[in-house]
């Protein structure tokens, strides 16, 4: 079982990430807010945000482009992977619970809760792309690929319905975000229980060795 490269199980929260000095994603950010500066640009605008966008998805379909050439694979004739009914409540749960959260915000923000709004959208992310991720994961790839981001979704899910607990007290508008999530975690909960005991161990072994996923070790 393999947990990957850091920017695998990301969370967004970089400055809490004990491996952020050696992710390639940090590195990236930083540069592209070195490039918005030096152009008069505040890297946190809208304007920037729909350039590194625009760039970082330009620069993904290149990438993709290029092993499929060193592997001579024509792209025009890959299939459309199955998709299962389950995986697609799953992910239709996924942005509805975004969505709900969007319209949070404000109320929120309102409510002087806006940090932990952030913190919690921050969670949902994470969990989104494992959810992607895991739902797209073929039987015989469990081991190596379908369980090490089951434990990182049930652990973002874990953070995000402790932030999410805490923004209902406070803020009356949680409400459809909290249908939203228990929505979610019914249909995430077979997925869950696949993971296995020694799946478990050797994240307890990660965790020691202080190399397991930023939301296990960090301590912020």
């Amino acid at each position: 079982m393999d947990f990957g490269t850091t920017y695998n199980w990301c969370d967004r929260l970089c400055e809490r990430c004990p491996q952020a000095s050696s992710c390639a994603v940090v590195r990236r950010i930083e540069q592209r807010a070195w490039v918005h500066r030096a152009n008069g640009r505040d890297p946190d605008s809208p304007e920037a945000f729909a350039m590194d966008l625009d760039e970082e998805t330009a620069r993904a379909l290149r990438m993709a482009q290029d092993v499929a050439r060193e592997e001579g694979i024509d792209l025009a004739e890959v299939p459309e992977p199955p998709s299962s009914l389950d995986a697609r409540r799953a992910r239709n749960a996924v942005h509805a619970l975004v969505r709900a959260s969007v319209a949070l915000r404000e109320p929120a923000h309102a409510r002087g809760l806006a940090d932990l709004h952030h913190d919690f959208d921050a969670a949902v992310v994470l969990v989104g792309m494992k959810v992607a991720r895991v739902t797209h994961c073929l039987p015989e790839f469990f081991d190596f690929d379908a369980a090490p981001n089951l434990l990182v979704l049930e652990r973002a899910f874990a953070d995000a319905r402790a932030r999410l607990d805490a923004l209902a007290a406070g803020c009356e508008d949680a409400a459809p975000v909290v249908a939203a999530f228990d929505e979610l975690a019914s249909l995430l909960a077979p997925l869950l229980a696949r993971v296995r005991p020694e799946h478990r161990a050797h994240l307890a072994e990660c965790i020691a060795r202080g190399e397991a996923p930023s939301p296990f070790v960090r301590t912020v």
